[in-house]
């Protein structure tokens, strides 16, 4: 990677190539089907970057956008070699906001986000006299994960790229560093990677047996010096043991020896290594900027000729990865990690390889005093070495399987259940209700076969939480048997220190911080006087909300009718709340594609969470705007209260108004005449107007509502929609709440 004013380049050095990265996506839009994954996983190529055009002599800011998410999109005349799945955009306008990315001319271009892009990053130009131009980044995506041990993910993946198929049984061992010369001795070399199993001889010389077919089998008889690969730097002398040399990078070790028809002649190495392996050859899918051999032929491949990784060739039938080797580390010499795929051979109870047995039979067979004399033919003589020869087989393939197993792949994969405790996850899954006694239970100590070796368990239950949000190490539990073996009986067990069960409520953590943000709507009080949906947002105006609101506790709403810009803040009560805290994956999902909704009932007053208040949207005026009496509104209505003082039939001629909402009539009336105001729809929803059916009256006519204290009543209220009194109070009262 060499300087270039302008660019963005992202790499991961633990890769190779380093451009080949995992970005895992934060989740929450809605796809083509209709889902809401939470987290996506994308393998990414940053290639030779992501340009910056505009900001190499202009001062600004562009957004690093991840855009890999939808390959049917085209953003045309970008630099040669520009990242296919990154891009950089700034947006333009408000309300909506349009986007637009710049061309190798600076030219900028509008393009529509969709719903799985995600911004991962920001660069500035402060200063466009500086030199080079890009002068701050802030990176908005986290880092790669670590174990609790401090190591990174992807030092432990270095997996064999599709479609090749990988693992089998190989009777061999490896040696990094060291080729085989002619006598069967190892020697040091850099570069090479020997095989060699030491009951043989010559040593080189190993059973094969195919990852898919155990009947497929070979002998290796080419294996020679050992496989040649390019990765000999060597630092001692700060240069390479041969021309060609690479400091990293990973190679693919497979198997090409099956000789099938058309194979024989696949691989021509440079000159000097006529006599390294043919049965075994170091591969690569990608280059070195991350590029596949060809984009159109998944099967065809790069191979290590000894001199470069230019030669190519194309994937067949019985071709299989046995292992993968890669040069990481700078600071050390040749190649320095190896995983291996392909299972050793099997070994005896009493410790012997199935190699060794198999060259005793075939010694006692053919020694001077051995079973020879005994078989009266040469055709009962192959008969009975050809079972043995199969038994020792099926050996080997009845390790291969107990070693799957061993690491909890019997059934193709560890799974992962993120559930609370006692919870039935087959039967939550497909939605149907579960068998007690039959269907699989999560729970401590508890055994079920749809349960396998190695699965792991996050408890999701609230206790599992800290007071500041972070997740307790007692929520990991694996299955496994009390010694952490594979032998029944199988139990859930927990597990603090499970680095996979640690990766995971370290991603939980970062997830519920993403969470905790307050969003703010701009949006008129609809016609039947709601407000709006907080259930889900949306990236811009131009879009529909379709973004799941985790935490909509504490957003904020502006009510834009008629310009008023009214406030309201959504509170949730504490019934909302437990069944936030109780759902599986930690909030509460209304339903997909804002079907459904969350409460958006606006209230007046002052919410109170001890007094479980219903869950909505609440004003944040000040009280006496909203409840209790309405001094301002009284005052205004004295005159009036006065000019109709003769009128009332009140014994007592004192008039008193009550301002309460309908649970809580006023039983204080003193005679007729009296006034009480119903606050709960004393204002039209939508309109601010009077709603003169709040307008009670209280006198000794027959009712149900009492007015007084008294039992049997003596005076009830009744509604009076023109009552004079009652509209002054009724016309003064709206005047305060909306104004």
């Amino acid at each position: 990677h060499g300087p270039a004013n302008g660019w963005v380049q992202f790499i991961n050095t633990r890769n190779a190539p380093n451009t080949n990265f995992v970005f895992i996506h934060p989740g929450g839009y809605t796809d083509d089907a209709g889902n809401n994954p939470s987290n996506i996983l994308y393998e990414c190529n940053s290639a030779y970057g992501i340009s910056t055009t505009g900001l190499e002599s202009l001062p600004g800011s562009r957004y690093i956008i991840f855009v890999g998410g939808n390959a049917g999109r085209t953003f045309t005349d970008l630099p040669v070699g520009h990242s296919p799945d990154f891009i950089s955009a700034l947006p333009l306008g408000t309300m909506p906001v349009r986007w637009f990315y710049e061309d190798e001319n600076a030219l900028q271009i509008e393009f529509i986000p969709c719903a799985n892009d995600a911004i991962i990053a920001r660069v500035d130009n402060l200063d466009a006299l500086t030199h080079p131009p890009l002068d701050v980044s802030y990176i908005y995506s986290n880092r790669n994960a670590m174990t609790s041990e401090g190591g990174f993910l992807d030092d432990m993946i270095i997996d064999p790229p599709s479609p090749a198929t990988s693992g089998g049984i190989l009777f061999a061992d490896f040696h990094l560093n060291e080729e085989t010369n002619s006598a069967g001795t190892l020697k040091a070399n850099l570069g090479f990677i020997s095989l060699t199993n030491d009951e043989n001889s010559p040593q080189n010389h190993f059973y094969v047996v195919h990852p898919e077919t155990p009947s497929y089998y070979w002998q290796s008889n080419n294996s020679h010096r050992g496989i040649v690969t390019t990765l000999n730097y060597d630092v001692g002398t700060d240069t390479f043991a041969r021309p060609g040399g690479s400091k990293t990078g990973t190679r693919h070790i497979l198997f090409v020896g099956h000789r099938d028809s058309g194979t024989e002649t696949r691989f021509t190495f440079a000159p000097g290594y006529t006599d390294v392996s043919n049965d075994f050859i170091a591969v690569t899918k990608y280059d070195e900027q991350g590029y596949p051999c060809d984009a159109d032929n998944p099967d065809k491949w790069y191979y290590d000729n000894g001199a470069n990784v230019t030669s190519t060739f194309t994937l067949a039938a019985n071709d299989f990865i046995v292992a993968s080797v890669r040069s990481f580390n700078q600071s050390t010499s040749g190649v320095d990690q190896i995983v291996r795929w392909a299972t050793p051979e099997a070994v005896t109870p009493t410790g012997e390889r199935i190699s060794s047995l198999v060259n005793r039979l075939t010694d006692e067979r053919d020694g001077p005093t051995g079973y020879q004399q005994r078989f009266t033919t040469a055709e009962t003589e192959r008969g009975i070495i050809y079972e043995r020869a199969n038994a020792a087989f099926d050996a080997a393939a009845d390790a291969h399987a107990n070693v799957q197993f061993l690491f909890g792949l019997e059934d193709g994969e560890i799974k992962s259940y993120f559930y609370p405790e006692l919870t039935y996850p087959f039967a939550e899954e497909a939605g149907y209700s579960p068998v007690p006694g039959t269907d699989a239970l999560l729970m401590e100590g508890l055994s079920n076969t749809f349960f396998n070796y190695n699965d792991i368990w996050i408890n999701t239950d609230i206790y599992n939480r800290h007071l500041d949000g972070s997740w307790s190490s007692n929520a990991i539990f694996r299955y496994a048997n009390a010694l952490g073996g594979f032998i029944d009986p199988l139990v859930w067990h927990k597990e603090r220190d499970n680095p996979i069960g640690r990766t995971y409520i370290a991603t939980l953590e970062a997830r519920d911080l993403s969470d905790r943000n307050a969003t703010t709507f701009y949006a008129d009080m609809n016609a039947e006087g709601y407000g709006p949906n907080v259930a889900f947002t949306s990236v811009d105006e131009s879009t529909p909300p379709n973004i799941p609101n985790r935490k909509p506790a504490g957003d904020l709403w502006i009510d834009t009718l008629e310009q008023r810009n009214h406030k309201y803040i959504y509170r949730t009560n504490t019934a909302w709340q437990s069944d936030q805290d109780a759902s599986s994956s930690g909030y509460v999902f209304p339903g997909a594609g804002g079907i459904n909704t969350w409460a958006q009932t606006v209230h007046v007053g002052t919410f109170d969470l001890a007094s479980n208040n219903i869950t909505g949207w609440w004003g944040v005026r000040d009280e006496t705007v909203f409840g209790g009496i309405d001094h301002e509104a009284r005052a205004d209505a004295s005159s009036a209260i006065q000019a109709a003082a003769d009128a009332q039939a009140a014994a007592d001629h004192e008039i008193i108004a009550f301002f309460a909402d309908e649970n809580s009539p006023p039983n204080g009336s003193t005679g007729n005449g009296d006034v009480w105001i119903v606050t709960d729809y004393a204002v039209v929803p939508g309109t601010a107007a009077a709603n003169t059916t709040s307008i009670r009256v209280a006198n000794n006519l027959t009712g149900t509502i009492n007015a007084t204290t008294a039992s049997p009543g003596t005076r009830f209220w009744h509604v009076s929609p023109e009552n004079a009194i009652g509209l002054s109070y009724i016309e003064n009262y709206s005047s305060g709440v909306s104004g």
